[in-house]
């Protein structure tokens, strides 16, 4: 581009800048920015600014990640939601708690509203991390304020419960989800099914794979290999056997249906 004398924009720089950040290319994403900045027509936005900190997020560069954010702010780009989302994100995976929440109280303060986006991010983490308090906490005020509940939410909850062997809890997720007009799929029965067979619960593992079929909802091989660990594990071996007759034929069907598609 630079040879055919064709300028670069703030797209150009932005997607240059992505890719370097997303394989931890952090010296060279820096010294675009800097050409990008001394280009002095296609100036830093928004995107660059969530882009730039996002990358270091991911690296766990958390200093950097800090600095940079003042440093777009001092340039005049002003921060969005994505913006507190990478940066929620990042304080997570850090196990930066106090900052993380930190950040939602500033949100507050700058009449930012969490979205579902950063609820799940914070009900993940402190899931994750064993802080089931916390995560139930967060789950209750995203409810109160008026933001809906979303499959991944559920998951979120239901996987931390089921490391924390709070079975009768995940009973509760599940009325919740029934009563809701959340709509369910593979992902979440896969999650769930997951938890009852980690419970050893096998009759409502089981109730829950005849719920799909109900929903129109198709198995995957998730699904049908979470269920065959769990039969095999308790030695019924004739439901395994079932199941992997049913699995060929589902991804045979699908098959077929790609080809003739």
């Amino acid at each position: 581009m630079s040879y055919l004398g064709v300028r670069c924009s703030t797209v150009t720089y932005n997607t240059i800048l992505d890719g370097y950040g997303k394989a931890g290319m952090f010296e060279e994403m820096e010294d675009v920015l800097a050409d990008m900045i001394e280009d002095g027509e296609s100036l830093p936005d928004v995107f660059t600014f969530n882009s730039i900190i996002g990358s270091y997020g991911n690296g766990g560069e958390i200093r950097k990640m800090e600095s940079w954010y003042n440093r777009f702010q001092l340039m005049g780009v002003e921060p969005d939601i994505t913006t507190f989302n990478v940066l929620i994100l990042s304080f997570g995976r850090a196990g930066m708690y106090k900052k993380m929440s930190s950040v939602m109280d500033y949100m507050e303060k700058r009449f930012f509203s969490p979205t579902v986006v950063t609820y799940n991010i914070v009900i993940e983490t402190f899931g994750k991390a064993g802080r089931i308090e916390k995560m139930e906490d967060v789950f209750r005020k995203m409810k109160y304020r008026g933001v809906k509940p979303n499959s991944i939410t559920y998951c979120s909850v239901v996987n931390a419960y089921s490391r924390a062997g709070l079975v009768g809890k995940i009973d509760s997720v599940l009325r919740q989800v029934v009563n809701s007009d959340v709509v369910l799929d593979t992902v979440f029965f896969n999650c769930i099914i997951n938890a009852y067979g980690e419970a050893g619960d096998l009759a409502t593992m089981k109730e829950l794979y005849m719920q799909m079929e109900e929903r129109k909802c198709k198995p995957d091989k998730i699904t049908f290999a979470t269920m065959v660990k769990t039969y095999a594990a308790h030695g019924i071996f004739d439901a395994v056997r079932e199941l992997e007759k049913q699995m060929i034929s589902t991804c045979e069907s699908s098959g077929k249906k790609r080809l003739m598609g």
